[in-house]
């Protein structure tokens, strides 16, 4: 078996595949040693509706938002407004996210779950996430769209997925999956409680930390 694996590849072969996964290990490491005083200075802002709020938690400092700013060492903004839909998220984002002062480098964007409730066309929606999107990436802001469910919003994610890639901005996926049918990391239907705020939060992180250590 030696034998064969050495004739069908040969040293050279090895050599530069050995060298691709070292290269691979030192940059794994270097994504976890990073240093957060780096991020001392960085503001960022969170827009979105009650899971942004973070309802549900035992109190605000449980928030998803929260758990980020403390595991960073950063301050975030929390511009969530429970029962906001696209519609009203769009009214306020030029007081909310534009003029804001001083200026956030991130925005992080979770709506869309109150356009579902409400019935409201998902075309709507799709169209009040885009101008969202253009409004604050115009401003400078650099954005990342938070998915919510592939198993019970699969359109809806599949459309915020979309959108991310055709505004070539930054995106994580399905941030509710594996927590909405958990009985222990849920508040109530809608609603995560505090540990599943850390989930999340958990989800988001490596994604903000490479958007905040961009150029």
């Amino acid at each position: 078996m030696d034998n064969y694996i050495l004739k069908k590849y040969n040293a050279k072969d090895i050599i530069i595949f050995l060298l691709a996964v070292v290269i691979l290990v030192l940059i794994l490491n270097a994504g976890r040693h990073y240093d957060k005083s780096y991020f001392k200075d960085k503001v960022v802002v969170a827009f979105g509706d009650s899971l942004t709020s973070g309802v549900g938690a035992d109190n605000i400092s449980k928030s998803y938002i929260a758990h980020l700013a403390q595991s960073l060492g950063i301050t975030i903004i929390n511009k969530g407004v429970g029962g906001n839909t696209t519609a009203k998220a769009l009214a306020r984002i030029q007081t909310d996210v534009i003029d804001l002062e001083p200026q956030p480098e991130v925005a992080i964007i979770l709506l869309g779950g109150n356009d579902f409730f409400k019935g409201i066309p998902q075309a709507t929606t799709e169209e009040n996430l885009k101008q969202i999107v253009d409004l604050i990436k115009k401003d400078g802001i650099k954005v990342i769209l938070l998915g919510i469910s592939r198993l019970h919003f699969p359109d809806y994610e599949k459309m915020i997925q979309s959108i991310a890639m055709q505004k070539n901005v930054n995106y994580v996926p399905a941030i509710l999956d594996g927590i909405v049918d958990a009985e222990d990391l849920m508040n109530d239907l809608k609603h995560p409680n505090s540990d599943g705020y850390k989930l999340m939060s958990q989800r988001i992180e490596p994604t903000l930390i490479r958007v905040l250590l961009e150029d």
